[in-house]
Order: structure tokens, then sequence, then C-alpha cells
């Protein structure tokens, strides 16, 4: 009897061939690896409490209560939109956030794709592209959660689309539009806007672009990047809340810094670089080669202005807290992707070798993927098993009050949260009750003046000024794990 045997790997790779020719295909496989490479951790209930925060400030918002007004929080009102919309529609919002997160890392790995195909015309470079920002944006615990990354970087690769496709005109006001939606989700993108700014500066100067087409473009970005942060700020002032939009969307940036931070800021830096070493070493290789190329190549000019207005956009927010590397991602899987376009031997070499490489290495991350994610397989959900006790236990009008830790328990237990101060960290940092004008101790009293049935507390310093209060009226009813006690009004 002879066996037949059957080459896997040449078969993987005639598959990924198909794949590769069809832009559908190509779209489905960004989606379905998207989602594989996030999906163990769609049901954990906490992976980075600003999500928390978003869902439910979010919540309240669908409820009648108005962001800056009733509940506080130091970002733009579209992440809690969407967060909100979300809820009102699913009732599952940690799962469907994540699922969507997960899929807009996909679509904007297809919308990569396309962008650098427009700008390069190399289907194989254009190819990786996508697929190094989805491997970036998924590799590591901090890129799990929903944060506002996923979310803008969406808006802003859409917008580049847009501006570099061939719509006329009108190309300009809608990519405007497109960046505009993203700005009411973060402020950054007005970076990236800023980059395509200097491309069509570079347009006018070097490569002779009309002064009159450099003049229409700038106004009808301009007039759609302004039009949803300005249709926000119209509703605030239609309901008499526009000072306190005012106030609190971007006054308070101003102040929005703390010596602490900037002292952790470049081991944060640091930090970054070396989980992403091997794709950073040849980001600026490949960066340099742009540099060199840019007085001549327009697409270069775009790259390295793209990446400079990027990391300033990270430099001027001066926090070490990790997600923001996110935003950096697009620009480098943008730049990476130029390792399928060098020229001569180079060239030849990775055409020839690179496409196996990259089939075997991408199974391998996937592999390291899946036990990253496995990690919320085997952890505790504290907050869930808090939740979950405390639920039949309530009645009607009883509260729960969680300092400084999940509040996410707020959400589990379908109860508002009791203080406009949401954000545990608002409470907790100097900076941000300095440039908020947070009186804690003040904050924790009214909160205990609402008499909360239950406390699921960790020892804080802001609660010291209150625990001989605390522990006359309260007791401890169970312990959760040794960090976390949940205690009981007597």
């Amino acid at each position: 009897m002879s066996f037949k045997t059957v080459d896997l790997s040449e078969k993987v790779r005639k598959s990924m061939q198909v794949i590769a020719n069809s832009n559908r295909k190509l779209l489905l496989f960004f989606l379905v690896s998207a989602v594989i490479f996030k999906m163990l951790t769609f049901f954990f209930s906490v992976i980075d409490i600003d999500e928390s925060t978003y869902l439910l400030i979010g919540k309240e918002i669908f409820k009648g209560n108005w962001l800056y007004v009733d509940y506080y929080d130091t970002k733009p009102p579209g992440i809690f939109l969407i967060f909100g919309f979300i809820e009102l529609i699913t009732a599952h919002g940690i799962f469907f956030t994540r699922l969507l997160a997960a899929l807009l890392v996909g679509i904007t790995s297809y919308l990569l794709f396309k962008l650098k195909l427009k700008i390069s015309g190399n289907r194989y470079a254009s190819i990786f592209a996508g697929l190094a920002y989805l491997i970036l944006a998924s590799m590591y615990r901090f890129t799990f959660a929903a944060n506002t990354e996923i979310f803008f970087i969406f808006f802003t690769i859409l917008a580049f689309n847009i501006f570099f496709s061939n719509k006329g005109h009108v190309k300009y006001f809608l990519g405007g539009l497109m960046a505009g939606i993203g700005f009411t989700i973060k402020y950054v993108v007005a970076f990236d806007i800023l980059a395509y700014g200097a491309f069509l500066t570079y347009l006018l100067f070097i490569k002779k672009m009309p002064f009159k087409e450099f003049l229409k473009a700038g106004i009808l970005i301009l007039l759609g990047l302004i039009i949803p942060i300005s249709a926000v700020a119209l509703t605030y002032a239609l309901a008499g809340h526009f000072h306190a939009f005012q106030q609190f969307a971007f006054s308070f940036l101003v102040n929005y810094q703390d010596a602490h931070e900037l002292k952790n800021y470049w081991d944060y830096i640091l930090d970054i670089h070396l989980k992403y070493l091997p794709a950073f070493v040849f980001f600026y290789y490949l960066l340099y080669r742009n540099v060199i190329r840019m007085g001549k190549h327009p697409v270069s000019f775009f790259a390295v202005g793209w990446v400079i207005m990027v990391y300033l956009s990270v430099f001027l927010q001066k926090k070490s807290i990790t997600h923001y590397s996110i935003q950096v991602f697009p620009v480098m899987a943008f730049v990476l992707a130029d390792i399928f376009i060098l020229p001569n031997k180079t060239g030849k070499y990775i055409k020839k070798y690179t496409r196996q490489f990259f089939v075997r290495t991408f199974g391998i991350l996937l592999i390291i993927n899946l036990i990253n994610q496995s990690y919320y397989l085997t952890r505790r959900d504290i907050p869930r098993e808090i939740a979950a006790y405390i639920e039949p236990r309530l009645d009607k009008d009883d509260i729960v009050y969680v300092p400084a830790y999940k509040h996410i328990i707020y959400y589990l237990l379908d109860q508002p949260p009791p203080t406009p101060w949401v954000h545990p960290t608002l409470f907790a940092y100097r900076h941000h009750k300095e440039s908020l004008g947070i009186d804690v101790n003040q904050e924790v009293e009214k909160i205990l003046q609402k008499e909360p049935e239950f406390v699921a507390f960790r020892i804080d310093p802001y609660m010291y000024e209150h625990k001989e209060y605390f522990y006359e009226h309260y007791e401890e009813v169970k312990a959760f794990g040794n960090k976390i006690f949940l205690y009981k009004r007597k």
C-alpha cells in the first residue's frame, strides 16, 4: 500500500495566494483573523478601566444624562456615544464593544491595504501593511481592550483612503468629515490631518500643485473636520450646557500634565520599543530610506510627515499609558510594507523568501497571541464574583460604592455610579484632581451620605479621612483573594 504525501505548507501557500488575489476574500481574512486574535477576551469584565468608564457613562447618556454636566471625564463625547449606543441596542456592552473593536481592527487593516495599494501599486506590500497593523494592534494584553485608539484610527485611515481617491473635490470634504468624527473620539486625530496638510503643502511648493486647488482642498477639509465637533457643541448650547462642554472638553487640557508621569514617560517609550523590537528595527531603517528619498518622492514625504506628526502627538500627551502607543501602529505598518519594494538584490531576495517566511511567522504569532489571550480564561474575574454575590442581597433602593477598584461592578449590577467622577483615577491622581478641581474628601462625604449598602473596598489614601466613620458603620462580609474586601452596612 502506498501513501501520498501531503505538503501542508504548499497547501497553505496556495490558499493564501487565492486570498491575496481577491479583495473580498482578503477583507474576510482580515476580519476573521482580527476576531481570532482577540476572541478569548470578549467576556472578561475588565481589561482596561477606560472601557468600563465608556460603558457606564455611555449608558447614562442614553438615559438622558449629560457628559460634563451629570458625569465627568477627560475624553471627548464620541467614544461614550459609541459605547452607549452599543449597550442600548444589545444590552451586552462588554461583549459587543470588544467584538466591534476587533472587527474595526480587521476593517482598518483592509483600509491600510487599500491605502498602500493606491499609493505604491504593489499588492504584496499593501497586504503586508494591513497584516502588520493587525498583528501590531493585537499581540499584547494592552491591545485587547476596546480603547479609543482602535476607533479613531479607523476613521483616520478611512479619511486617508478618501483623500487619495479620485473623487474630485468632494474627497477633501468627505475625508475631513471622517477625520472630524475621529476628532470627537480623541483630539489627537488633528495631528494626522496636519500630516496630510503638510503633504498638500509639499505638492504646492515642490510639485507645483495649483494654489487654487490647494486652497480649495484646505477649506473643504477644514469644513468637514469641524462639522462633527460643531454639531456636538451646538447640541450642548441648545440644552444650555455649552459652558460645561467648553470647560471640560477643552479648557482642562492646558494643565493636564503630571511630573510623576513625565518621570515614567521615557521608561514607557523604551518598554514599547522592546516589546516590538524587531518591527522597530526594520521600521527605522525603512523610515531612513524614506527620509533620504522624500525630496523627489511625494509618497516618502507623506510617510515621513505622518510619522513625525504621530510621534509628536504621543510626545505632547506626555503620558506613560501603554495603549496610547497604538496610534503609532498604522503609520508603522505603512512604512514597514516598504520592505517588499526595496530595490536591487535585497528586494529580489525578500520577494523570493518573505512570503513563505511570513506565513509561518503569522502562525507562530497567532499561537503566542492565543497564549496571551488565555490569561483571561485562567484568571479569576473578581468583579463578576463580587456582583454575583451582591446582587441577590440588594434591595431595590440600595446602592453600592466601589472606591478605586473596578467600577464595572456598577454596570454588572445595573446601577448608576454614585459619583459624577466615574473613572477611579480622577480621585487618585494629583494632576486629575488639580486640572479638574476635584475636592476628593468632599466628594467621598457626598457618597457616604447616601449610605451605600455594600462597599467593595481596597484601602486607599483618600479614604483615610473617613476611616473612623467607615469602620463604625460597616463590617466585612467577604474577601475576594487577598486584596479586595467586601463590606456591608451594619
